[in-house]
C-alpha cells in the first residue's frame, strides 16, 4: 500500500491524500486481505499486482462528486485509473468498492480470472506448463468494467 500511495495521484480532490474520500480509501484498503487488495488492483489496471519496475507508472485517484452513496466505484484499466463516488461512510466504500472489485473485472492482464497467473516468458505459473505457443480461451464468462 505504501508503494501505490507514493505513485498516486489525485484529481478532482482538493487536499490530495487529505481528501476525506482519500482518507477513506486508504483505510479501506488497509482493512483489506491481500487477496482483496489484489482483486482491487485488477479492477483499477487488469493486473493484480503492481510492475516489478514503475517506470513512470500512476495510479490516478478521481473523485466523482455528480455521485453519492448510491453509487458504485468506476474504473479505467487503460489508464490506472478509479473515480470514487463522494462517498460519506468508510463502510459503505468498502462494500462498494470490494463488491466492485470482486465482481467487475473483464479485463485480466494475468489472467487471474481463470486462477492461472503467467509470467512474461509464457511459462503458467500456476499449471506449470510452457504455454509459448498455446492459443487461449476467450474468458466469456466474465463480467464488464466500467
Amino acid at each position: 500500500i505504501a508503494l501505490l500511495k507514493k505513485i498516486t495521484s489525485y484529481n478532482n480532490m482538493s487536499g490530495d491524500e487529505n481528501h476525506p474520500v482519500a482518507i477513506m480509501f486508504w483505510n479501506v484498503m488497509e482493512s483489506f486481505t491481500n487477496e482483496e487488495r489484489a482483486q482491487v488492483m485488477a479492477f483499477a489496471w487488469g493486473r493484480r499486482r503492481m510492475p516489478p519496475q514503475m517506470g513512470g507508472v500512476h495510479f490516478k485517484m478521481c473523485v466523482d462528486s455528480s455521485l453519492d452513496d448510491r453509487h458504485m466505484p468506476r474504473s479505467h484499466t487503460c489508464f490506472f485509473a478509479i473515480d470514487l463516488p463522494r462517498y460519506t461512510k468508510e463502510e459503505t466504500m468498502r462494500k462498494k468498492l470490494l463488491y466492485a472489485a470482486t465482481y467487475c473485472s473483464a479485463i485480466d492482464n494475468d489472467s487471474s480470472a481463470n486462477g492461472q497467473l503467467y509470467a512474461d516468458d509464457g511459462y503458467d505459473v500456476a499449471l506449470g506448463e510452457d504455454l509459448t505457443d498455446a492459443v487461449l480461451p476467450f474468458e466469456s464468462d466474465v463480467a464488464g468494467a466500467v
